[in-house]
């Protein structure tokens, strides 16, 4: 279960363990980015106290320690692919963990073109 959202693209497990989203970069809440809030509360709302489901990343551990995963809801729904839709985050991929790579690009050109979120600015 989800206990905490750290930002858009990090999140902390109830059993202690971080994940990182593998294959994408949302904006910095540290940095006071752009959007990095509504990145934030967008993943929060769809994942805080809530079951998910991982699939670790080929290489599945940065070099913060924490764990990189592709994270989905209990009925499926890629959490990647919900930001990058949304315009809430960038295709970020680091060879070997390019596993959903053609449809994370597809999303963001998509939002791109669109002007949302992070592309609208």
């Amino acid at each position: 279960m989800v206990e905490v959202v750290i930002d858009g693209d990090t999140v902390t497990l109830d059993s202690g363990e971080t994940i990182r989203l593998a294959g994408i970069n949302t904006p910095e809440i540290k940095s006071g980015q752009p959007f990095a809030a509504v990145a934030q509360q967008y993943l929060e709302q769809r994942v805080h106290n809530r079951q998910i489901l991982v699939e670790n990343a080929t290489d599945p551990v940065d070099p913060h320690d924490r764990t990189l995963a592709y994270l989905y809801t209990l009925d499926g729904e890629s959490l990647q692919l919900a930001l990058l839709e949304a315009g809430l985050a960038s295709v970020i991929v680091i060879a070997p963990n390019d596993r959903h790579l053609d449809e994370y690009a597809a999303a963001e050109t998509r939002a791109r073109i669109a002007g949302k979120g992070i592309w609208s600015v």
